[in-house]
């Protein structure tokens, strides 16, 4: 609560400056809630900031005033409450101009001293000229940042224009008799630069870097819990064009690619912040059938889910491990269970005559995947434990 206030007075300090530097004394200035409200005396005039105050220690000091500078712009333009008629703004600078003329001798020296004070302040908070951000202070700071967007995106904000730094989009694919691993020779020629993936190529998606890996067990599960298969590491530019509605659709479609050419029997792609292991903005799950689907969303996004969406154990005792959920959601995902916990939230099932079937969610609802693994887990746990 505390660093709260201290943002916003930050941010209220930062507009009675820029409202100064255009003339303009208010006698009322106050940040009510997303809404600064500026005024003198009975004139009030309002403009939306939106949750600067939360993302103020996120955004770049230069985003950040130019923020406030289009707000103090709209509250200024036209406005006899809060700007000062042009006659007394000739009046008060001429009468500026006398006093500094007088007190000019006494002043310089005053002035030039508290520069070389501010100066020295600079120098000593900033590190030196050219020294380069080193990979433990980048690794640090993009933390520092992911996980501060990612409290604000799991409580339903939208991510912003700098929020994707520190993000990293995984694709897994696997098989059901564990076949499939990271040393597959498709997945291994994207991580090794030699191909681009097509369907993410060009000037709308910046290109980052590539990575295969073992996958990870559920936290706090054992090591025999991992799922197996290969899990495809997309990060930097990519990240950033995976939270962009307009390309969303170019990773659905590469991780189908994926699927196919790798031979996969069973998908899945979200995105993670930086170290944290839990599989956030979970857009799509692929599987021979539609438990089979289902079920690769229950292991991979409610057992990767800090809000414990799907518990390490079923009621009956066994372990939710991959196969386990696998066989709880064939024999209990039928049509009113997928209605429920994924149509009705806005998923979509792709169920077609022959082939497998694919579960997406959309961009607009960055913990869908969350909330349908809750639901359907709920419904598992009654029917087919």
């Amino acid at each position: 609560m505390r660093v709260q206030e201290d943002v916003q007075q930050a941010l209220l300090e930062t507009v009675r400056a820029l409202l100064k530097e255009r003339g303009a004394t208010p006698t009322h200035l106050e940040l009510d809630g997303t809404t600064l409200v500026v005024g003198r005396g009975a004139e009030r005039r309002t403009v939306i900031v939106g949750d600067l105050v939360g993302a103020w220690h996120l955004l770049p000091p230069d985003d950040r005033n130019r923020r406030l500078e289009g707000a103090v712009d709209k509250l200024t333009e036209g406005t006899v409450g809060v700007r000062v008629p042009r006659e007394r703004m000739i009046v008060a600078w001429l009468g500026a101009v006398v006093l500094s003329m007088v007190a000019l001798g006494s002043v310089t020296w005053a002035s030039a001293e508290a520069g070389r004070a501010a100066e020295r302040r600079k120098l000593r908070a900033q590190p030196p000229p050219g020294t380069p951000e080193t990979a433990a202070s980048a690794a640090s700071r993009k933390q520092a940042v992911c996980s501060g967007v990612r409290k604000r995106v799991v409580s339903g904000a939208p991510f912003g224009p700098y929020d994707a730094e520190g993000w990293v989009v995984e694709i897994w694919l696997g098989r059901e008799d564990g076949s499939l691993g990271p040393e597959d020779a498709s997945l291994q020629a994207l991580a090794s630069g030699a191909t681009t993936p097509a369907s993410l190529s060009g000037p709308a998606v910046e290109r980052g870097f590539v990575d295969v890996a073992a996958p990870r067990p559920p936290p706090a599960g054992e090591a025999t819990s991992a799922p197996g298969g290969a899990l495809l590491q997309l990060r930097g530019g990519y990240a950033a064009a995976y939270v962009d509605p307009a390309q969303r659709p170019r990773f659905v479609s590469f991780a189908d690619a994926l699927f196919e050419t790798s031979g996969a029997q069973l998908g899945a792609m979200w995105a993670r912040c930086g170290e944290l292991p839990w599989h956030d903005l979970g857009s799509w799950y692929r599987g021979q059938d539609r438990g089979a689907a289902a079920g690769v969303m229950l292991f991979q996004t409610g057992r990767y889910s800090d809000a414990g969406a799907v518990y390490p154990n079923a009621p009956g005792g066994a372990a939710n491990t991959l196969g386990g959920l696998l066989g709880r959601a064939r024999r209990g995902a039928d049509d009113a269970a997928i209605r429920l916990a994924i149509l009705e939230l806005g998923g979509k099932v792709d169920e077609p005559p022959k082939g497998s079937v694919t579960i997406t969610f959309p961009l607009a609802g960055y913990t869908l995947a969350t909330s349908a693994s809750r639901e359907l887990a709920s419904h598992l746990d009654r029917v087919a434990p």
